[in-house]
């Protein structure tokens, strides 16, 4: 079998390292220009490829095409009969070479902590487990590396929109809202994708559905034992599991000073509670569970205040998450590049509730004065070194300075991570600079 990778990302590295490991002849096509060492590499191991363009008569002379992630619908060479046949995304490709038994995560928000969360819980069981996707390794390198008992893996909707086969054990939506219209040719598409996580499932298998799931699935009929992932608020912002469908389980904690949004934890705990770990080692494992970085990651405090780097929260709904796990007052930083239309609605609650201030920058700057200047005070920043500092001067103790920006990073940043790096050493020289200057200050007075 002849195997083309169509895009040289790190989801293309690990399905190209795959198809070498299981003795493929394999064909790369990247658009970009390849670096020396890399065509070296190819070279090496007999690894035709192309470069600086796709061409549908490279890609034709695959059996099958690993597409990558970032490639929309709409790219020409979709409209070739041949390719259109042959792509598959690179968890399909994982899947066909994997033992494991899978628990995928999908999602608007929150696939990573919940997928982190329950790698965390299942490890800590003493089961053999690896988690992958936008938190780690890609599926198929995990898969070539360590094809593990169990799989936690992030899944995308641009990822199942191109699965033949894919079928999880656990399959998890964990929510849904507007996203990535710029990928999707419509929200039908986008929600179609997501839900397409379940299209192999059985009566053997389990589907985890989030409550704002609901609207958007009432036409779909699914085979998978489904569980409405649902809990109750009691007092102390603790949370109470809802969950008798196949055991009287419950938990109490307080999931909130950890800064994991309910719908995550209570996906993640059932999951793991399917997989067979009990209720004494899901205890355990929650309470030493470590956040990730750049999402709700407290960055430093200066006197009072406390900086927080939600830089992962690229859409509307992430940051709504943000403003429901903090307290008044906050002053909240926001913009960047929107990924199609957006509706910031959803977030004037939380807004008018939480936020004394707004700094906001970027190209989404317009729309966002339009949508809260009559709420809220509204400073623009020219970029995000301006928008903390401006944050800084505004704040008093007690308060919060989140930076969680409801829209992608591209039009300033390579992506979140890069984002949410610069934020963390702009708070960090901002910190020693004032920690100097009062020290400076203690000096010329003593």
């Amino acid at each position: 079998m002849r195997v083309v990778i169509w895009g040289l990302g790190r989801s293309g590295w690990g399905s190209l390292i795959l198809a070498l490991k299981h003795g493929y002849e394999v064909m790369v096509s990247e658009s970009g220009i390849l670096d020396q060492a890399t065509r070296r590499w190819l070279e090496e191991r007999h690894v035709e490829y192309e470069e600086g363009n796709n061409t549908s008569e490279f890609l034709s002379r695959g059996d099958v095409i690993v597409k990558s992630p970032g490639i929309p619908p709409s790219h020409p060479l979709m409209k070739h009969e041949h390719i259109a046949r042959n792509v598959i995304s690179d968890i399909e490709w994982a899947y066909m070479h994997s033992k494991g038994k899978i628990i995928a995560v999908t999602g608007t928000n929150g696939k990573s902590t919940t997928t982190r969360l329950i790698a965390h819980i299942l490890q800590h069981a003493g089961l053999d487990v690896a988690f992958s996707g936008n938190i780690g390794k890609s599926f198929a390198l995990q898969v070539a590396e360590h094809d593990a008992e169990w799989h936690v893996v992030e899944v995308s909707s641009f990822q199942l929109a191109y699965i033949r086969d894919f079928k999880p054990e656990i399959a998890i939506i964990l929510t849904i809202s507007p996203d990535h219209l710029d990928w999707h040719p419509s929200m039908d598409h986008y929600v179609w994708s997501k839900v397409q996580i379940s299209r192999n499932q059985d009566s053997s298998d389990f589907l985890l559905l989030g409550p704002s799931v609901r609207k958007y699935v009432a036409d779909y009929r699914f085979r998978a034992k489904t569980i409405w992932v649902e809990w109750k608020e009691t007092r102390g912002r603790r949370i109470r599991i809802l969950y008798n469908k196949l055991s009287d389980m419950k938990i109490d904690f307080d999931l909130w000073k950890k800064a994991i949004h309910p719908v995550n934890a209570v996906s993640a705990i059932l999951s793991a509670h399917i997989a067979g770990v009990g209720k004494s080692k899901i205890l355990e494992a929650l309470s030493t569970f470590k956040g990730l970085p750049h999402r709700m990651e407290i960055v430093g405090e200066l006197n009072g205040v406390v900086f927080i780097n939600d830089s992962k929260a690229t859409n509307v709904e992430s940051t709504v998450t943000a403003f429901q796990l903090l307290d008044f007052p906050v002053i909240w930083i926001a913009g960047g590049y929107e990924k199609g239309e957006v509706d910031y609605s959803n977030l004037m609650p939380h807004v008018k509730q939480k936020a004394v201030l707004i700094v906001h920058y970027g190209k989404k700057s317009p729309v966002l004065k339009k949508t809260f200047s009559k709420e809220v005070p509204m400073v623009e920043a020219e970029d995000l070194s301006e928008a903390v500092h401006i944050a800084w001067q505004y704040a008093m103790k007690g308060t919060t300075i989140l930076f969680s920006p409801a829209c992608a990073s591209f039009d300033q940043f390579r992506d979140y991570r890069e984002r949410g790096e610069v934020f963390c050493r702009i708070v960090w020289d901002l910190i020693e600079s004032e920690l100097s200057s009062a020290g400076k200050h203690r000096k010329l007075n003593s």
